[in-house]
């Protein structure tokens, strides 16, 4: 038996495509809309439930055919069956793409609205701004690397995290007035120029506008770090609260995370290496986000891209159970992780050994 989806309903035709039953849907475009929508997350509305009883052995909607075990029908043959079932129960083909269109609109305006209303949305907006943060810090510190080294260049060198160097000179201005022993001792010897009020009022100003950033930043940390422990929290254990978020935002979204093989998920954040090892042939990106997950990051270099596979996996695992049930198995998984991880150590302690090209022999 054949399973063929409209928007007027459920048709189910024998094999030379004769019509032998049918399950209406509602009449109005936004209650189909509703149903549709459930098909789309991969849930059957219990209205459905009556289709388990029948021998069906192809359909053409993935979530059915996955539902009731059954195969999913060619693409060529679906729009065959689908026009001769419709006129089978006397339905209009022009009336049909009328109430399609409306119900297709309505669809559309429940899936943007869905959407909007997800927390994990929020959380990748949180993500993409600290990105757009990280680099406005970085470009204001660079100016006054440049600008309050005309008066104290040796700072740079003593104070390398950005927002302390900009903390000192938004809080102390003149090079006398910083504390530290090795501080006072460079400034004592500085080679640097003396500099007017107005000069030193106008990089102090620069300086807090970089620490008010970092503020803000950190705020937005702390968002993101209770919001992703609520909407992924398998994902968080494994991956840390900052890597969970960019991992999500870069797939946009969870639901979309959560549909990605781990192949993909291992190279998330590394999509320009990927491009150029297509199109130019170069070595393929053994990772990319997950890069910043420590047992990544501190593996040796011929460790890392056994680590990153192995992580990758248990991720989107976590990443699909997250999304479809929530459930906490991430003691489970990151056991498989610890595993196999000492098991790459131990197995591959030193690196491979390169293979000797063989000589030409000359005739």
């Amino acid at each position: 038996m054949i399973l063929i989806t409209t928007v007027r309903g459920m048709l189910l035709l024998d094999e030379k495509g004769t019509l032998t039953e049918s399950i209406a849907f509602p009449g109005d475009a936004k209650d189909v809309a509703t149903i549709f929508s459930s098909l789309w997350e991969g849930e059957v509305p219990d209205m459905l439930g009556q289709l388990t009883q029948r021998d069906i052995d192809r359909c053409d909607n993935h979530a059915l055919a996955s539902w009731l075990g059954c195969k999913l029908l060619p693409l060529e043959e679906r729009q065959v069956f689908h026009e001769g079932a419709l006129k089978q129960i006397g339905e209009d083909l022009a009336a049909s793409r009328t109430f399609q269109r409306d119900m297709t609109l309505s669809l559309v305006e429940q899936r943007l609205r869905t959407a909007a209303s997800s927390k994990d949305l929020s959380i990748s907006q949180a993500t993409n701004a600290i990105d757009e943060l990280d680099q406005t810090i970085n470009l204001f510190t660079e100016r006054l690397v440049e600008w309050y080294g005309i008066h104290f260049p040796e700072l740079e060198r003593l104070v390398v995290d950005n927002v302390q160097y900009c903390t000192l000179i938004a809080e102390h201005g003149q090079r006398e007035n910083i504390p530290g022993d090795d501080i006072q001792a460079a400034a004592h010897q500085s080679v640097g120029v003396e500099l007017s009020a107005r000069d030193m009022e106008a990089i102090r100003s620069l300086a807090k506008q970089a620490v008010y950033l970092s503020t803000v930043r950190k705020d937005y940390t702390d968002y993101i770090e209770e919001g992703v422990r609520a909407v992924a929290p398998n994902l968080t254990e494994l991956a840390g609260p900052l890597i969970a978020a960019r991992l999500i935002a870069l797939a946009g979204g969870l639901a979309n995370l959560a549909r990605k093989p781990a192949s993909t998920v291992q190279v998330l954040g590394a999509e320009k290496a990927l491009f150029r090892h297509l199109k130019t042939g170069a070595k393929p990106p053994k990772h990319g986000i997950i890069f910043q997950h420590p047992l990544v990051h501190t593996a040796k270099p011929w460790q890392s891209g056994k680590i990153a596979r192995t992580l990758a996996s248990e991720l989107a695992i976590a990443a699909r159970v997250d999304y479809h049930s929530g459930n906490m198995v991430a003691s489970e998984l990151q056991a498989r992780i610890d595993a196999r991880v000492e098991e790459v150590r131990k197995k591959h302690q030193y690196p491979p050994r390169r293979k000797k090209k063989g000589r030409r022999k000359s005739r």
